[in-house]
């Protein structure tokens, strides 16, 4: 529990043997449950959870048959929160990239009540990302109507009350999610109330990306467009 309030951490994983037990390992004490949602690895990550969820009684594994998608583990682990009844809900990557130092930075404006759902901005990131990043963090604030700086980071906060009332089935499966989910926040009304946050991005730990750009970009960039003309017609 942090300030009265139980805290909830989702950490989708695919492939991550090799980091997800420094990520949970890191876990700081006051989160109350950590649920790790196994995105069908070929690997042995999910044995690995198990191994830790027998000396930590917060983690709870929950394994997909099939590969769905980093926004499918997510929101399969929001689904699982609802049933938990958490107060706030993060969510941190299985790769050591987001430093558990900064949860607590992720969680203060909702904790001040200043914000619905909050949202990291990595102020160091590689060159050619940051860039990239610009563009769609544009775009995502043409689409939503907040002014996004760092659209694609997946360290977020988010409140129950708000989490109740979003279409979790409805949600981007793949890497398009984090734009997707803005899209959807910015239809609910009243509006959310969104910060970004400041953090600090792990690199250099051994983490190997298995993002494709050409891959993931018409994807995430047909969803901005139908949000763009959802905004329109709202």
């Amino acid at each position: 529990m942090y300030l009265d309030h139980t805290i909830a951490v989702i950490v989708p994983a695919y492939n991550e043997e090799k980091l997800i037990k420094r990520t949970l390992s890191t876990m700081p004490e006051f989160v109350d449950r950590i649920i790790v949602v196994d995105d069908h690895s070929r690997d042995f990550t999910s044995t690995i959870v198990k191994n830790l969820a027998l000396h930590d009684c917060r983690i709870t594994l929950i394994q997909h048959n099939t590969n769905q998608g980093v926004g499918a583990a997510i929101s399969t682990g929001y689904a699982q929160v609802l049933k938990e009844d958490m107060d706030i809900t993060a969510v941190m990557a299985g790769d050591n990239q987001m430093d558990p130092n900064d949860l607590e930075t992720i969680l203060q404006p909702i904790i001040d009540g200043c914000a619905d759902y909050v949202k990291g901005n990595r102020f160091v990131i590689p060159v050619i990302r940051y860039f990239g990043g610009l563009v769609l963090g544009w775009l995502t604030s043409l689409a939503t109507g907040y002014k996004i700086k760092d659209s694609q980071t997946g360290y977020t906060a988010i409140t129950k009350d708000i989490l109740r009332r979003l279409p979790l089935d409805e949600i981007y499966p793949s890497y398009g999610m984090p734009n997707d989910l803005l899209i959807k926040l910015a239809a609910i009304h009243p509006q959310p109330q969104i910060e970004q946050v400041n953090i600090n991005p792990i690199y250099g730990n051994g983490a190997v990306s298995g993002i494709r750009i050409s891959k993931v970009i018409l994807p995430i960039l047909g969803i901005l467009r139908r949000g763009i003309w959802q905004r329109i017609l709202r």
